[in-house]
């Protein structure tokens, strides 16, 4: 098992964390970000609630995912924007650099 960090931004608020492997992600007023302490395995998960640009760092035998609402993204090292409301229809994915592969499910948070 692995222990998670929860950052949730406040109302009006922005932030701006570095991940355990480089990546950086800038969150807007509202969001909450669910993130590995240390990732582990193949793969490096997170989870997201709200708003967010991630700038993932590179690593083709560690694909990073974005599990949001009923979003699944798949990335290998690339610049998107990630809007996820649960209360939303409006939920979407903006590619600015790179390529991801998008999947819609059951809600994550």
């Amino acid at each position: 098992t692995n222990d998670f960090n929860t950052l949730v931004v406040g109302t009006g608020q922005r932030s701006v964390i570095k991940l355990p492997d480089g990546t950086k992600v800038w969150l807007n007023s509202g969001s909450r970000l669910v993130y590995p302490v240390a990732f582990s395995g193949d793969t490096r998960e997170v989870y997201l609630e709200g708003e967010a640009y991630f700038d993932v760092k590179h690593d083709i035998k560690h694909p990073f995912y974005v599990r949001a609402g009923k979003m699944d993204i798949k990335v290998l090292g690339t610049e998107f924007y990630v809007s996820s409301n649960l209360n939303s229809t409006d939920n979407y994915a903006v590619l600015v650099h790179g390529s991801i592969a998008f999947s819609t499910g059951t809600p994550y948070l």
